[in-house]
This record gives C-alpha cells, sequence and structure tokens, in this order.
C-alpha cells in the first residue's frame, strides 16, 4: 500500500470532518435564532443548505469508512490488485481511527438514500391515490416532547418523518431532521462527528511523525 494513498484517504476525511462541521454550526446559529413559540413554514432556504451540507458531508465520511465490497470475480489481475490495495488502505485507516461500531447515525444510509434519490421520491407523487402534502417546516417549542401536528389557518401541519415531508421536529426531546421518509437526531449525529474529528486529528499527527510507517510498503 502506498503511503500517498493513505493520506490522500485521511486529507479527505479531515475535509469532510470540517465541512459537517461547519454545517452543523452555521445550522445550529440559524436555528436559535428562530422563534420557537409558534410552527414555522418555510423558515428560509439557509437552514436547509446547511442541514443538506452536514448530511452530504456526514455521507461522504461514512463512505470513507467503509470497506470495498465489488465482487473481484470478473476483474482483471491489475483491477484486482487495485481493488485489494483500496481494501488494505480502507481498513488500516478503519482500524487506527478504532471506529468499528461506533458512528451507527452517522453510517446509517436511510437519510442519505432519500435526498442522494430526490429525483425517485419526488416522481412519487405523480402515483395514483397519493396525497400531496410537502412542506419544509420546524415544530414549535409546544411539540418538544413529542412529534405531532398543529394548525395553520385552514391547514393541518403534521411534523414527523412523513413522505414528501422535509422538517425539523422532536420526539422525547430529541431535534430530528426529516426528508422524504427517512430522518436522523441532529445533535446526536452532531456528537458523534466531533469525536470522530478528534481521532482524525490525532491520527493526522501520528502520520506526519511516522509512526506507523512500517505498515507502507513504498
Amino acid at each position: 500500500m502506498r503511503k500517498e494513498h493513505f493520506n490522500l484517504l485521511l486529507d479527505q476525511l479531515e475535509l469532510q470532518c470540517d465541512f459537517a462541521d461547519y454545517s452543523f454550526s452555521k445550522f445550529n446559529e440559524l436555528y436559535r435564532e428562530l422563534p420557537h413559540t409558534k410552527a414555522l413554514i418555510h423558515p428560509g432556504n439557509k437552514i436547509w443548505f446547511f442541514l443538506r451540507g452536514f448530511t452530504t458531508a456526514s455521507a461522504n465520511i461514512a463512505k470513507l469508512l467503509v470497506l470495498p465490497t465489488e465482487d473481484e470475480s470478473n476483474y482483471n489481475e491489475r483491477a484486482k490488485e487495485e481493488l485489494r490495495s483500496k481494501r488494505i488502505a480502507r481498513k488500516l485507516l478503519i482500524e487506527k481511527l478504532n471506529v468499528n461500531d461506533q458512528l451507527p447515525i452517522i453510517a446509517s444510509k436511510k437519510l442519505r438514500n432519500s435526498l442522494e434519490h430526490i429525483d425517485e421520491r419526488i416522481d412519487n407523487y405523480d402515483k395514483p391515490g397519493v396525497k400531496l402534502d410537502f412542506n419544509r417546516s420546524v415544530a414549535p417549542n409546544f411539540l418538544r416532547k413529542m412529534k405531532g401536528s398543529v394548525q395553520l389557518g385552514n391547514q393541518v401541519t403534521t411534523f414527523d418523518k412523513t413522505d414528501y415531508k422535509e422538517n425539523l421536529f422532536y420526539e422525547n426531546n430529541t431535534l430530528y431532521y426529516a426528508a422524504f421518509g427517512s430522518d436522523t437526531p441532529l445533535y446526536e449525529a452532531h456528537q458523534e462527528l466531533l469525536n470522530l474529528k478528534k481521532k482524525v486529528e490525532e491520527l493526522r499527527l501520528q502520520f506526519n511523525n511516522g509512526d506507523f510507517d512500517t505498515e507502507f510498503s513504498y
């Protein structure tokens, strides 16, 4: 395994951790400025921009910390060797970070897939019998203990992970970001990120010091 290959993986992991942390921080600033005594419909695009930024960067982190699983049976020898090299580099990265099973929220594919396949979710609107019920909204504080519904003019708005919605809602005092039928607990996900970020920073110091140069062939 080339040392530079591992360095590139580690560099990208550092970058995605910074992206995710920055996006969450900006989201949190905007969220805390909102009036939380009433339901908010379409509270502006910036809050969703940073939420999606956090989700996208978290998804990239998860991809970097998963071993490639391609079937190499139909590969030529050169392709097989490249795949084995990728697996060795990822395996070393995972081992050095010691993150096996420690990122259950970040590693989840549900919300990531909902946003990555947004075109398919939108196309579902066209199915017979599907009720169009879409909004971007933030639940008020009086729904803090559980997800629920409020009357907004002539419309009843539900705060949950119902298909075709993108919103923030509370369940058991946990804030969730929901989009197109999937959700994630935000502050818990951010704590996972911070724990990982600290480990990545420590690994960078070890790498720069040459602490595990014997792992590399050239």
